[in-house]
């Protein structure tokens, strides 16, 4: 219902350049984070060129515990300008613009990235017909509907309890997400596994519908923080030519490729490893745009 009291809504579009394409990883933490609070964008990058649309659903401002929907905003767009000012990402633009509504009246502002990653807010109300929401009826109810309620209650959770993992052939009772797991997915990490290891590998799904690969690592002592001294490299794996490797970690992009249950390869793309110079163990989100029933198979490769 529209202009009802105690929402919000978000329309518009940020814009910028990252420095570099591998950066794509950072920014979709981001979305991910802001989606936590309820406020999603949609993510599109095109030759380190990338947009965040905004979703313009309406959003119930409660939810978003003591702040204003305003301010919420412009604490999760400062931390996208301060990770582009960071990264050096540039013409960072934003066209955003919330409406939110209070009995009778509007509250619009607008949100610009200024100098050093702040944010910028203008605010302007106005008077408008608004819809209040509804009011609870309980106090003209029968007393048996409450009654009738939990029974009814009581008796959907002895059906689930009995019917257990029947419910999954049930048309609309599926999980809205079944990650992938090591137990699903085999994970071929025999190049790289003397510098780092894949603790986790599960397949996911972005706010905004898309899917995701999710891989949890963690270095070794062997894992080369450094340019290796030439009489190192004779001491790589002979599963490829060590240069290959050693050129692969010192730029902090590996190779991998998904495939089905027959081996046929489905998608290929790069891992940005650059966390692993700083922390031991890091978390790294990848798109990938095939179908999440039919992954098995995560090789990596330089």
């Amino acid at each position: 219902m529209m202009n009802q009291v105690g929402t919000a809504v978000l329309d518009g579009i940020i814009q910028g350049i990252l420095s570099d394409p591998q950066e794509e990883t950072d920014l979709l933490d981001w979305v991910q984070s802001a989606a936590t609070l309820g406020i999603s964008f949609v993510p599109e990058t095109t030759a380190g060129h990338f947009s965040l649309l905004a979703d313009n659903r309406p959003l119930p401002v409660e939810d978003l515990g003591g702040s204003t929907f305003e301010e919420t905003l412009v604490q999760i767009l400062t931390q996208l300008g301060k990770q582009g000012q960071d990264h050096g990402w540039r013409e960072l633009v934003s066209t955003l613009r919330s409406s939110r509504f209070e009995e009778g009246e509007e509250i619009q502002t607008m949100y610009v990235f200024s100098g050093e990653g702040e944010v910028q807010s203008w605010e302007q109300r106005r008077t408008v017909k608004t819809t209040s929401r509804a009011r609870s009826t309980n106090w003209r109810q029968p007393w048996w509907k409450p009654a009738l309620t939990i029974v009814l209650g009581l008796a959907l959770l002895v059906t689930v309890l009995l019917m257990g993992d029947w419910l999954r052939f049930i048309p609309g009772l599926q999980p809205l997400e079944s990650p992938a797991s090591l137990k699903s997915i085999k994970v071929d990490n025999d190049r790289f596994e003397k510098y780092f290891e894949v603790t986790e590998a599960k397949l996911f799904r972005y706010p905004e519908g898309k899917n995701g690969l999710r891989l949890k690592l963690r270095r070794t002592d062997a894992y080369p923080l450094k340019e290796a001294a030439p009489e190192e490299t004779a001491k790589e794996s002979n599963t490829s030519p060590p240069s290959a490797i050693r050129d692969a970690l010192m730029r902090d992009r590996i190779h991998f490729e998904l495939y089905d249950v027959k081996r046929e390869l489905l998608e290929e793309g790069t891992v940005n490893l650059r966390g692993l110079r700083k922390s031991e163990t890091i978390t790294v989100r990848v798109r990938v745009w095939s179908k999440r029933s039919k992954i098995r198979h995560l090789l990596l490769a330089p």
